[in-house]
């Protein structure tokens, strides 16, 4: 997965030739690439087996460094590379290129406990291992973009519903306004009308003193 900020994203990613990352096209390297790692297959830290015997001798993590990519991302989910020399039982590990060469970001062993994120501190957001349906009802472990507290950033999708959720709590917390303002309203005259009647017992009493010849001032 890649990160690439400034470049307009084309409009119909069905088209096979939207689907990869020419550099040329775009005019720049992306700021972060991330490696998901499904296999034992994928140099994504140094050449396999298969690998060396094509005569490859590096792998992904020292070509992303020789283009410039200024962060390079390895996540391991199922725990394909865990030698010493690769993920050493770690889930993510996150490099930055400095002079060149890529300096891990991650403390040794890394990163393997749900929750830990780790901030890209010159693009301003992190990453995060995060349990949970994301995707599918199923919870799973994912690795998601998180803000520099740690908060998950929500996707598309994740926003709308979050809206709809407080459109349906301000709709409620209004409706429930509109409930009380009703019952003060209710309130409001029963005491007028409690008022009203206690005025009118005052006036008769007031009258059927006077019938007695009496000065109601003076009782």
């Amino acid at each position: 997965m890649l990160l690439s900020l400034g470049v307009q994203r084309a409009e119909d990613l069905s088209q096979r030739r939207h689907r990869a990352y020419f550099v040329w096209e775009f005019g720049k390297v992306p700021e972060v690439c991330i490696e998901v790692v499904s296999n034992q297959e994928g140099d994504e830290l140094e050449p396999s087996l298969k690998s060396q015997r094509k005569g490859k001798t590096v792998g992904k993590k020292d070509i992303y460094a020789q283009i410039g990519v200024p962060y390079y991302v390895v996540f391991d989910p199922l725990r394909q590379l865990q030698g010493e020399a690769d993920m050493n039982g770690a889930l993510l590990r996150v490099w930055h290129i400095v002079a060149g060469r890529y300096q891990e970001l991650t403390s040794e062993p890394g990163i393997s406990t749900v929750g830990r994120s780790i901030l890209l501190e010159t693009l301003g957001v992190g990453l995060i291992l995060w349990q949970g349906p994301y995707e599918e009802k199923i919870p799973r472990l994912w690795l998601r973009w998180c803000d520099s507290q740690g908060q998950v950033l929500p996707t598309g999708a994740e926003g709308k519903a979050l809206e709809r959720q407080r459109a349906d709590a301000e709709a409620q917390r209004a409706d429930a306004e509109g409930q009380r303002a009703e019952a003060e309203a209710r309130r409001a005259e029963t005491e007028r009308q409690r008022a009203e009647a206690e005025a009118q017992r005052a006036e008769r009493l007031t009258a059927r003193l006077k019938q007695l010849g009496i000065d109601p001032d003076d009782v």
